[in-house]
């Protein structure tokens, strides 16, 4: 009989908190993952994603199936410098809209969807 296994909820947070990372730091954002970063006064001085990670949440389908669903949400913080800084400059990066791509249809497309596309 299989059983959950007691590693899923780490192994899971971990790894999306490895991959979140590597994107940001390629991308030059700062990533905070909540829980496990400290919010030090100069990680929080400079625009920011902030990664929050709910569950896994798991539900056994049939014998030795199991369904784990996981929320990740990011908050973009993009600090107003001035007048001259565009406000919207953090919600145009095209990385973090491949972010919310490559985890809601597990691949990384080019550009976003519509619904993205109208905010950015």
């Amino acid at each position: 009989m299989a059983q959950i296994n007691p590693h899923w909820a780490r192994w899971i947070a971990a790894s999306l908190a490895v991959y979140f990372k590597t994107v940001a730091d390629n991308a030059g954002i700062t990533l905070l993952v909540e829980g496990i970063d400290e919010r030090e006064s100069e990680k929080m001085e400079v625009d920011r994603a902030e990664l929050r990670i709910n569950g896994p949440f798991i539900r056994q389908l049939s014998e030795g199936y199991f369904r784990l669903d996981v929320d990740t949400n990011i908050l973009l913080t993009d600090l107003m410098g001035g007048e001259v800084e565009n406000p919207y400059n953090l919600m145009t990066c095209k990385p973090l809209c491949g972010w919310w791509l490559a985890a809601r249809t597990g691949q990384r497309k080019e550009s976003p969807p519509s619904s993205l596309a109208s905010v950015a």
